[in-house]
């Protein structure tokens, strides 16, 4: 388990598809200040874009947070990463759909990008992957995870709070919970 020490000053916006009704990578961002945009993806992507930004203010949320962290899962990796490209901001890409050529895939971005690939649920082949961020600047991060004791949610909550610029630390089970098992906040009760 993953402790996270809270950074007011950060904020997460999470990319996912209208139909998607909660998702196991929204639940493990380890930021209280997160939020949801849900993108229908059935329409021309381009044109959901610049509805997206004539509809909401990031200015506004750049003036409240120090730290955005923009993330999504697939096509929502891909609308995380333009909104992330436009606005010069931090992104957490998971498994993007590299290959959907409606909206292009930028790699311009001059903020940290950090790119998580499950070997078991992309789309693409390793190689592929690999293949096309080699052309990626320094500042992205690319990482192949698989499910391992920790899981995935362990290697997302370390990016996002990296990211983030929150401090962490492993916090093993009994420190977590307390001795009467009621669940203690960051091993605080």
């Amino acid at each position: 388990m993953i402790g996270i020490s809270d950074n007011p000053k950060a904020f997460a916006l999470f990319v996912m598809g209208e139909d998607e009704s909660n998702s196991p990578y929204f639940e493990a961002i380890p930021l209280e200040q997160k939020s949801v945009r849900k993108f229908d993806y059935q329409q021309d992507l381009t044109n959901l874009i610049q509805t997206y930004f004539k509809s909401h203010d990031m200015g506004h949320l750049q003036q409240m947070f120090e730290k955005i962290v923009v993330f999504g899962v697939g096509i929502g990796a891909v609308i995380a990463n333009e909104i992330a490209h436009r606005y010069g901001l931090r992104a957490l890409l998971i498994n993007p759909d590299i290959g959907d050529k409606t909206l292009p895939f930028q790699l311009t971005n001059t903020q940290s990008v950090h790119v998580m690939i499950e070997e078991e649920m992309a789309d693409f082949s390793k190689q592929n992957y690999e293949q096309f961020f080699a052309q990626a600047p320094k500042n992205w991060e690319v990482e192949f995870v698989r499910g391992d004791c920790y899981g995935v949610g362990g290697e997302l909550q370390m990016a996002v709070a990296d990211l983030a610029e929150c401090s962490w630390a492993w916090i093993d089970d009994a420190t977590w919970y307390s001795e009467d098992g009621v669940s203690t906040e960051n091993g605080k009760k």
